[in-house]
């Protein structure tokens, strides 16, 4: 990965949070809470489980790579995580996204490229700091894709005003 590339990754990840904020704006808890057939997470949810991971997973995650030799980790434990945190609002949990989301960065976007190639267990697979943060960056933007797709799914089904 390219300086530019990883530039790109910051970006994106400095950005889900206020993209997200977009996705949710002027719905009603009911309509965050909706579902479509074809879709396994509704808006809440997606919240909650980019909020989970960014707690629970990035932060841990990237504290461990840059100040442990070959940390090991799992994937956090969504289903505890969802019975811990309890019945909060997608805004709530998107706040929560944020503040986290900032610090987080405040770790990763001054990296430089020796920490880059830090090295992590994660799941019983190697990667690097640097390759943490590209996956990182991937998976918000397929959760944004997939929350802008429930959207327009509930539009059409005229859950949702227009």
């Amino acid at each position: 990965m390219t300086a530019a590339e990883f530039g790109e990754c910051i970006e994106i990840l400095q950005s889900t949070p206020s993209k997200v904020r977009g996705l949710l704006s002027g719905l009603s808890n009911d309509e965050l809470d909706q579902k479509a057939k074809t879709e396994p997470f509704s808006l809440t949810e997606h919240v909650a489980h980019l909020r989970d991971l960014e707690i629970n997973g990035y932060r841990i995650w990237v504290r461990g790579i840059l100040y442990e030799k070959t940390p090991t980790f799992e994937s956090p434990d969504f289903e505890r995580l969802g019975k811990k945190r309890g019945n909060r609002s997608a805004i709530e949990m998107l706040e929560e996204l944020e503040a986290a989301r900032r610090a987080n960065l405040g770790y990763v976007a001054n990296m430089t490229a020796a920490q880059w190639e830090r090295k992590a267990i994660l799941g019983g697979a190697e990667i690097t700091l640097l390759s943490l943060v590209d996956g990182w960056a991937k998976h918000d933007l397929e959760h944004l894709e997939q929350m802008a797709q429930l959207r327009q799914v509930l539009k059409q089904l005229a859950v949702l005003p227009t």
